[in-house]
C-alpha cells in the first residue's frame, strides 16, 4: 500500500500517562530562613510515536519556586540509570524591568525522545538542584514536564511544600485574665534563647519590631535580641516569632509592663514539634501559643492619707522609746 503521509509541524512528545515526582532531603518538612535544602525531580521519558510525527519532540522539565532563592544551578545534576544525561543545563529565568523569573528554570531534555526505537521511554530521569530558604510565609516548588510553554503536559505539575514554625505569647494581666477585653498588656520585653542538646541555651538575634518578629539565622541585619511585644488593637500585647525550626524555645522577659512586676520565674518554656505519630509537616505552619501573666506592683498608700500618718506616728514612738531606753541604761551606769 502507500506510504503513510507524515505531517510536516512541529509537535510535542505524545503525552502518555506519566508522573513528576518532587522530593527534599529535609526530614520534617519544617524548615527556617537560611536553611539549604536539596530538591530532586523524578519524571519518566515519554514514549514517542514516529508514525505521526515528523518533527522533533520536545522534552522540557520546568520548576518553579517561591519562598527560596536556587544555589548555583551550575552544580545541579540530570542523571539516568545513574548515569549523567550529556549535554544537559538547567537555563533560569532571569529579571527584566517587566518581571523577575529567577525563581524558574527548565531542563531540555529532548535529546532523549528524539531516538526513532524509543531507546529510553520509560525510564526515570532524576533533576537534583539546592535552594536556600528566604521567606516564611510559602515555600512552594512546583515542577512539571512539557513542551516549552508548558501547554502540553506530561502528567500534572506537582507541589513539594516546606512549612516553618511559629509562636506566639500573649502578655496579660493576671486580675483581668488572658480571654478578657483590656486584659492584654504591652510595654513587655523578651529574650529568647534556643534549647541545645547539651541542655545549654543559645540566645537568638531577630528582624522586625513591634510584637511581629523573623529569626534569619544567616542575615547580616538580624540584630535585634530583645523584642517587644505589641501595642496596638489586636496586636497589643502579642509577641509573635516565627522562622524557627522544631525545638525547645525559652522566652525570658526582662522588662514587665509599667505598674507591673515579673513574677517569680522570669523564664517561660515553649515546645514547637508536630502532633505525635506525625513525622512531616503537611498543612500550615506549625504553631504554639503560649501565655504570661503579670501582677501589679503593691501600692504605696498616697502621701497625706491615713497610712502615711499611722507610719509616721509609729516610728515617732519607737525613736522615742529608744532614746528613754539609751538614758535609762546611762543613768544606770553612772550610779
Amino acid at each position: 500500500g502507500a506510504p503513510t503521509a507524515l505531517k510536516d509541524v512541529t509537535v510535542n512528545a505524545k503525552k502518555e500517562k506519566n508522573v513528576v515526582v518532587k522530593t527534599n532531603n529535609d526530614d520534617d518538612n519544617i524548615v527556617s530562613i537560611g536553611d539549604e535544602v536539596t530538591f530532586t525531580i523524578e519524571v519518566k521519558v515519554p514514549y514517542i510515536d514516529w508514525a505521526t510525527v515528523k518533527a522533533p519532540a520536545k522534552f522540557i522539565v520546568h520548576d518553579k519556586i517561591t519562598g527560596a532563592a536556587y544555589k548555583d544551578l551550575s552544580t545541579a545534576t540530570a542523571t539516568m540509570d545513574n548515569t549523567t544525561v550529556p549535554d544537559v543545563s538547567f537555563s533560569q529565568g532571569v529579571k527584566t524591568d517587566e518581571k523577575d523569573e529567577t525563581n524558574t528554570f527548565s531542563v531540555d531534555l529532548s535529546s532523549l525522545v528524539n531516538n526513532k526505537n524509543n531507546q529510553n521511554a520509560g525510564k526515570t530521569v532524576v533533576l537534583t538542584y539546592k535552594a536556600e530558604i528566604t521567606a516564611v510565609d510559602e515555600i512552594k516548588n512546583t515542577a512539571s514536564a512539557g513542551n516549552e510553554d508548558d501547554t502540553d503536559l506530561y502528567g500534572d505539575p506537582v507541589d513539594d511544600r516546606l512549612y516553618t514554625g511559629t509562636i506566639e505569647l500573649l502578655k496579660y494581666d493576671a486580675d483581668v485574665g488572658s480571654n478578657t477585653a483590656g486584659g492584654a498588656l504591652s510595654g513587655a520585653q523578651f529574650e529568647v534563647y534556643m534549647k541545645n542538646k547539651d541542655n545549654s541555651q543559645t540566645k537568638l538575634k531577630f528582624t522586625g519590631e513591634s510584637g511581629s518578629y523573623t529569626w534569619d539565622k544567616n542575615s547580616a541585619d538580624t540584630s535585634k535580641d530583645t523584642l517587644d511585644v505589641g501595642t496596638e488593637g489586636n496586636n497589643k500585647g502579642k509577641l509573635n516569632v516565627t522562622g524557627l525550626p522544631q525545638g525547645d524555645y525559652v522566652f525570658k522577659e526582662v522588662k514587665a509592663p509599667e505598674g507591673y512586676r515579673i513574677g517569680e520565674n522570669p523564664d517561660t518554656s515553649v515546645v514547637l514539634k508536630l502532633d505525635e505519630g506525625t513525622s512531616k509537616a503537611s498543612g500550615d505552619l506549625i504553631k504554639n501559643d503560649v501565655t504570661v501573666a503579670n501582677s501589679k506592683l503593691s501600692s504605696l498608700p498616697s502621701t497625706g492619707g491615713i497610712g502615711t500618718t499611722i507610719f509616721t506616728v509609729g516610728g515617732c514612738a519607737i525613736m522615742i522609746i529608744a532614746a528613754a531606753l539609751f538614758f535609762a541604761s546611762r543613768r544606770k551606769s553612772s550610779k
